[in-house]
């Protein structure tokens, strides 16, 4: 560690994933009622995986553990979890979502800035819970705080400390991180949470032995976009959480004041022995203190008497000592008995532990997220789109051209006689005229016609296009959209009124400028006042498309939005076949 901590900042990270996150790991596998250890665990494609699993985060399922269980080991050969509690039911190849433990986040590929070039990097950087970590320095980040809604709480930051770093790139300026809560108690016992939006966040070394975090300046250089009283957050913090359990002791004797706020006290002697107690405590026991002070009585040889006083650690000399200067060394043997009893204070300290069992509990939320997935089969309806080939059949009218050979009749008056025959051609023609317009029953406007078979066609009273929609039954459409939405930003991929249609399967190709793409299916649900949605994807092309996500919101009207992070590098285009049902 150098003489001073260092500090600097995070950046272009994706939203911080906390407790509860339904974006962050999903997997699938077996369970058997009798059995806490979950097997064949497979990855599901569009989301983090086994390899991410980490003991402690907490795992929700529909059938086996609707109400969240905790992650107690994870063997990525084998395939398998373990888990704290047993299933509620047998599965097979149940969908699962996980998310950190309460007070826990995961930053995925975040930039490192630093003031000066000679600073650390992710490199330098390992994480306190990791398998290689050997006391070097703890690093933390100081998060905005925000409350149970995600508004922030201006003013107030978090420590949250650096448990594991992994996914560095060469130059250790950028990784994924894995942080959990740094203060006393937990996360829970302040209602606050860490603000789950991307923004510049400090990174700070902690000191070796109370861990404590430094305060600096924006001014300095990277350091101007922090949040205002994020330079001076470490005090804030630190204030509670340290200075606030300093303790000045005083000492007496006897009674009597003997001197004022000690902050430290020496103990000395052959006859003296300190031992810990506890975590902040220490016990002092004084053995055989009055034979000590015999050896120093004055009074010549009689003083060597004193020596046999040893034996008062037993306690019983201490009365023979009434003779003289020795007595006062038996009573000083009495209060060394008293240190005794502070050894029994000791075992007050296990009640400690107590307190994590406090985190997990809010793992139990949005289970019922995971059953819609098996519903991806409503995509074969594109089928339909192919009816559209009908409209060729009016072709036919191009037969009344045909009455253009009537015209050879003008060749007879031609005396070269080799000109007229030509003209006979001409006569031929005039059947032309049986391709005129074919009848069409039905006739309206928008209406696809198709063949009837007996030459003549048939407006489709319930299939009609009016240029961009085609609807089917007068119950089912089927629209076009593309959109572009660029990094940061997002889009909305389709807006219909909630009065009118109560759902919609989407067909979606994905495609970034820089090659990578995929393909899959949304579908939603809605009404006025709620929105259910889901997505089955393939795998991706080229590159990942993870941080490209789909939502919805609900209203007057139902949309889907697009959205792309800042953190994503890469514009992205939409293109999609919906599938609308009205109500």
């Amino acid at each position: 560690m150098s003489q001073q901590l260092f500090y600097g900042k995070i950046q272009d990270f994706s939203n911080p994933i906390g407790n509860g996150s339904n974006s962050y790991i999903r997997v699938r596998f077996d369970a058997a009622t009798n059995s806490t250890t979950l097997e064949n665990v497979t990855d599901v494609t569009g989301y983090l995986g086994l390899a991410n699993i980490r003991v402690g985060q907490q795992l929700v399922a529909g059938g086996s553990f609707s109400s969240g269980t905790t992650i107690t080991a994870v063997d990525v050969g084998a395939q398998t979890i373990t888990v704290a509690d047993l299933p509620a039911t047998a599965e097979s190849q149940e969908l699962a979502r996980i998310s950190p433990a309460a007070g826990d986040y995961y930053l995925a590929s975040a930039s490192l800035s630093r003031p000066n070039s000679t600073d650390p990097t992710f490199n330098n950087i390992t994480g306190s819970d990791e398998s290689n970590y050997n006391d070097s320095p703890v690093y933390a980040i100081l998060g905005q705080a925000a409350n149970s809604s995600q508004q922030i709480i201006n003013g107030r930051f978090h420590k949250y400390t650096i448990s594991e770093v992994i996914g560095r790139n060469a130059g250790g300026t950028e990784a994924s991180l894995y942080v959990k809560w740094g203060e006393s108690g937990s996360q829970a016992d302040t209602g606050d949470e860490l603000f789950e939006s991307v923004q510049p966040t400090p990174l700070v070394e902690l000191s070796k032995n109370d861990l404590l975090a430094p305060i600096f300046s924006r001014a300095v250089t990277n350091l101007a976009d922090l949040n205002a009283g994020q330079e001076v957050a470490a005090y804030q913090i630190e204030t509670v959480n340290f200075f606030d359990d300093l303790v000045q002791t005083d000492i007496y004797y006897t009674g009597s004041l003997v001197s004022k706020n000690n902050a430290a006290i020496n103990f000395s002697g052959s006859g003296v022995q300190v031992d810990a107690s506890g975590s902040d405590g220490v016990v002092v026991r004084i053995n055989g203190g009055g034979g000590g002070e015999g050896s120093a009585g004055s009074s010549g040889t009689s003083g060597s008497s004193g020596s046999s006083g040893s034996s008062g650690s037993s306690g019983s000399s201490g009365s023979s000592g009434s003779s003289g200067t020795s007595g006062t060394d038996g009573s000083s043997g009495s209060s060394g008995t008293s240190g005794t009893d502070g050894s029994s204070g000791s075992s007050g300290t296990s009640g400690s532990s107590g307190s994590s069992g406090t985190s997990g509990t809010d793992g139990s939320s949005g289970s019922s997220g995971t059953s819609g997935s098996s519903g991806s089969s409503g995509t074969s309806g594109t089928d339909g789109s192919s009816g559209s080939s009908g409209t060729s059949g009016s072709s036919g009218s191009s037969g009344t051209s045909g009455t253009d050979g009537s015209s050879g009749s003008s060749g007879t008056s031609g005396t070269d006689g080799s000109s007229g025959s030509s003209g006979t051609s001409g006569s031929s023609g005039s059947s032309g005229t049986s391709g005129t317009s074919p009848t069409i029953a039905n006739d309206a406007d928008n209406r696809i016609t198709t063949a009837v078979g007996d030459g003549t066609l048939n407006a489709e009273e319930n299939l009609t296009f009016d240029g961009s929609i085609i609807t089917q039954n007068t119950e089912y459409e089927r629209r076009t959209s593309e959109i572009t939405v660029n990094a940061g930003n997002t889009g909305t991929l389709i807006s219909v009124s909630t009065t009118d249609y109560l759902g919609l399967v989407i067909d979606y190709t994905l495609l970034g400028n820089d090659g990578r793409a995929r393909f899959g299916t949304v579908r939603a649900i809605f009404d006025s006042s709620s929105i259910a949605i889901d997505e089955v994807t393939s795998t991706d092309l080229n590159n990942v498309t993870d941080l490209i996500t789909f939502s919805g919101t609900t209203g007057a009207n139902a949309a889907i939005i697009v959205d792309n992070p800042a953190g994503s590098g890469f514009n992205v285009t939409i293109k999609a076949f919906i599938n609308l049902i009205e109500r």
